[in-house]
């Protein structure tokens, strides 16, 4: 019976492909639009539009999903946002990232637990 590894080299993958990812997009608006894009992306995201805060949560989820620390996810939010509403869309995204992994594992790990039991 082989025990998870922390270290495995899909969940390696995983997390570099997310850093990959986020900054590829990063780099991409710096390049074509420079700073001010970058700033207009930061403003789009904390302006008075509720699409903002969806696209952070959004964000939030999939970084959850992807492995990535939540502290540096609610410091983000925390900074963006502001203390109390950081707080609650670090709570909204956590549990959907932690709903959608349970979702992941439980259609992914069903049939190897079945083979244990």
């Amino acid at each position: 019976m082989d025990s998870f590894d922390p270290g495995s080299r899909p969940l390696l993958w995983a997390r570099l492909v997310g850093l990959a990812l986020v900054l590829l997009v990063t780099g991409t608006i710096t390049v074509l639009g420079g700073a001010e894009s970058l700033r207009s992306v930061i403003d789009g995201l904390t302006g008075d539009s509720w699409r903002g805060v969806a696209a952070f949560v959004g964000l939030y989820a999939l970084a959850t999903l992807l492995l990535v620390p939540g502290s540096l996810s609610t410091v983000t939010a925390g900074a963006l946002y502001g203390t109390v509403p950081g707080a609650a869309m670090s709570v909204a995204g956590a549990t959907l990232g932690a709903t959608g992994a349970y979702a992941i594992a439980r259609g992914v790990g069903r049939r190897p637990a079945r083979a244990l039991l």
